[in-house]
């Protein structure tokens, strides 16, 4: 909700500033999209970049699913990536993980929730998360948040950072 109130108040200024086009761009909710969509793509520019030979395996989208999975010569890469637009850190999801307890997002509780959420669909998600859980429960999986700031002013570069959680 504060988010919502933080965009709208972003869309008032672009447009007492004269920009209807990113004030409408705000109000509609796409603005959200758009970022989410950048920090995606950087997070896998940043990840082949810094773990080399991480070839990814799995793309997630919507609920219930991390964002992405690569297979590693070391086993397992989990990166969840976030585009940031008007905030300066990324805000964690958290997941409901049974007995009315809830986990966030960058703990192994809250990955473990997530990777039973995929094992419990059938197809490509649930092959993919049983090696991820086996990597998991093996040690040779990791953890990472992609973080990527959307600059106000289109010629500023793309920040990307990568940041790796604790599995162990």
């Amino acid at each position: 909700r504060q988010a919502r109130t933080q965009i709208l108040a972003e869309a008032k200024v672009a447009a007492s500033q004269g920009d209807t086009a990113t004030a409408a761009i705000l109000r509609s909710g796409s603005g959200a999209r758009q970022t989410e969509a950048i920090g995606e793509a950087a997070s896998h520019a940043v990840v082949s970049t810094n773990i080399p030979g991480a070839n990814r395996i799995y793309q997630g989208s919507g609920p219930y699913t991390l964002d992405a999975i690569y297979e590693t010569a070391e086993g397992t890469a989990v990166v969840e990536s976030k585009g940031l637009g008007w905030r300066t850190r990324a805000r964690l999801e958290t997941t409901a993980v049974g007995g009315g307890q809830r986990a966030e997002q960058g703990t192994v509780t809250y990955l473990r929730a997530k990777l039973q959420n995929m094992i419990d669909r059938s197809g490509t998600d649930r092959a993919v998360a049983e090696r991820a859980l086996e990597d998991l429960n093996n040690g040779n999986l990791r953890y990472y948040l992609s973080e990527t700031r959307v600059p106000v002013e289109a010629t500023e570069p793309l920040q990307t950072t990568l940041r790796e959680f604790r599995t162990r």
